[in-house]
């Protein structure tokens, strides 16, 4: 059965048609984008305990560094 998530995701991605460019049903894009979320999460947890970070859901980490050293947001925008 499919969760909550997944269900409103599934009406969004359906809503929004955007299943039709892969001709792929919206309740198959939404588990597969909920399994991305998953792998992500697990990625994530990975990485902390490799840096032995024990961080909580309410504890937040502050990230020092300029974006645009990174982005071009110039080139992001041309995609848009």
């Amino acid at each position: 059965m499919a969760s909550t998530f997944e269900q409103k995701l599934d009406a969004l991605i359906n809503e929004c048609s955007l299943e039709m460019e892969s001709d792929t049903p919206s309740f198959i894009l939404a588990q597969f984008i909920r399994g991305c979320l998953d792998s992500y999460n697990k990625t994530v947890q990975a990485r902390d305990n490799w840096y032995n970070l024990n961080l909580t859901s309410n504890d937040s980490v502050a990230i020092d560094y300029d974006a645009e050293q990174y982005i071009n947001f110039e080139e992001l925008n041309k995609e848009i």
